[in-house]
Order: C-alpha cells, then structure tokens, then sequence
C-alpha cells in the first residue's frame, strides 16, 4: 500500500510540473481544429479547380493564380524567340538558289608569245602608240602580247589581216571558259543582290566590248570614255556594298566580292588617267577591256573548283 501511494504521489507531481503542457495540449488542439478547417476549405477549393480546369476561366486561373504563387525564386517560363511572331522578321531566313554564270568567248588579236615578259616591252609600247592595248597574258606557255579582243571571229580576223599589211605578225587567239550553274545558299534579304552580282560580273564585259568599238568607231572623246569609266565604277561600288555582308559556305561570294574589287581597281586606274590623248585613252580601254575578260576568266576557274 505504501508502494502504490507513492506512485499515486509521484505521478500526481508529475502531472502538476507539467501543467502548463496540458494546457498548452488544449491550446493545439483548438489550433488542430482550425487547421482542419483550412485543409478542408482547400480541398474543397482544389476540387472546384479541377472542374473548372477544363474551360477557359480555368485555364485563366491555372496560369495567373497558380504561377504567381510560386516559388518566387523560380523565373517564369519564357518563350524562344522561335516561338515569337513579333521576333521573326529579325532572323535571318537561309534560303537556296542556283546561279548562272554566263560563259565567254572572245577573239583576241595575239602580236607575238616571248618566254619573257621583259623581252616584249618594244612591243607593247609600240602597240600603244596605235591605240592597242599592249596587254601581256601569262598563259603558263609563255607570254602572250595582245593588241585587242573582239566578240566574233569574223570581226577578229578582218583587223588582224589589216595589221598583216602593215608588217605586224598576228594571229587570233580566242579566250574562252564554259558556262557555270552552281546552288547559292544565303540569307533570303541578300539573294536578289547576289543574283544582280552574278548577272552584271558578265554584263560589265560586254558594255565594256561595246564601248571600246564604239569610241574608235564613233570617234568619241576623252571625257566619254571617262564617263563610262565613272558610270561602272559606281556600279561596281554599288554591287560590292550590296553583297559585303552576305555569307555564304560554299564561298561563292568571297568569289565574287573579290572579282568586283578587281574591277574597281582597274576602273580606278582608268579614271584616274590625265592623257587627254584620243588615241592613248582608246589603247586603254582596249587594255581595261582585256584586264576585265581575264578577271573574268579567273573567277569562273575558280567557281568551277567550288561546283565539282
């Protein structure tokens, strides 16, 4: 009996040390109660969510009420600037078209092949002083000294003879390379100003056949024949601004970027010519001329590399 009073002693002191637990239980439990009613009204809450998900207030709610309350650390979902109609007029649309390069074929008046180009230099200016051109051609075989070139061999023939006359050696030597179609794959902005490249790198040289028989024909001026000059070489630096930009892998417009800056330097040394001498500014551009028609031939040797 004394055993069991003592236990009945000792757990009520231990209830009374710890009173304030057994009021602080009453105070969770009201807490307890009030948390069940908030799950419930969760609950509740979520259920009307889900019915109303499948219409568009749902779709409202699920995508302005639930994404701002998250996790405020969590950046919200962005479009890809793909995805963006607002952004695709600034990417660059890669498109492909195949080109044509015309292909040439001219006459030239060949005066005479030295295995030096030194050793024809009493040719060349003696050409000049007749308004030729005195255009010496490496062709690997030796050095070839040119007095002018013309786009049929009829027309060709007929000057040579002439010069046969009067005691010069000439035999015509034709120039010629093949056409070339090659795909061009470039940004869509910039594939009208390639094409408008390709187009004029031979329109350049036939203007340039027609001037050269018309200045001599039609005994034009000096100052003509510098007009002309001006008038391509603002072409030509108009075509180069125009396709400074554009890439493409192939290499096709380095190509062609490299031909036109050929042709400004030849039209540049045109122009800046101060003979006011018919027949020297003739000779010159029967050189400008035959300068132009082997850049010509060069760049296209080149693309024909590119196209195998």
């Amino acid at each position: 009996m004394e055993y069991r009073r003592r236990r009945r002693r000792r757990r009520t002191n231990h209830r009374g040390s710890y009173g304030n637990y057994t009021s602080d239980r009453r105070g969770r439990s009201d807490e307890g109660t009030g948390f069940g009613g908030a799950l419930l009204i969760l609950l509740l809450t979520a259920g009307l969510i889900y019915l109303l998900l499948g219409t568009s207030i749902g779709t409202w709610i699920a995508q302005n009420v639930f994404t701002s309350c998250g996790d405020k650390d969590t950046p919200a979902p962005t479009h890809q600037a793909s995805d963006d109609p607002q952004n695709t007029d600034n990417i660059d649309e890669i498109t492909s078209k195949d080109m044509t390069f015309s292909g040439l074929e001219v006459f030239t008046l060949q005066m005479g092949v030295y295995s030096e180009a030194n050793i024809a230099n009493g040719l060349i200016a003696s050409l000049k002083t007749l308004g030729a051109a005195g255009y010496v051609l490496d062709t690997g075989n030796g050095y070839r000294v040119l007095a002018s070139c013309y786009d049929t061999e009829a027309a060709a023939k007929s000057v040579c003879e002439r010069l046969k006359n009067q005691d010069y050696e000439c035999v015509v030597y034709p120039l010629t390379v093949d056409e070339i179609k090659i795909g061009v794959s470039c940004d869509k902005t910039r594939m009208e100003a390639i094409h408008t490249a390709v187009n004029y790198s031979y329109t350049v040289i036939s203007d340039l056949s027609k001037e050269v028989l018309a200045f001599d024909s039609e005994e034009r001026s000096v100052e003509y024949g510098h007009a002309i000059g001006n008038e391509m070489l603002t072409n030509v630096k108009n075509i180069r601004t125009s396709i400074s930009d554009a890439s493409d892998p192939s290499g096709l417009i380095s190509l062609l970027d490299e031909y036109y800056m050929n042709l400004q330097s030849m039209l540049t040394t045109f122009i800046s010519s101060s003979s006011d001498n018919r027949v020297e500014v003739s000779g010159m551009l029967k050189y400008l001329q035959l300068d132009a028609v082997c850049n010509y031939i060069n760049m296209m040797n080149k693309i024909s590399e590119l196209s195998k």
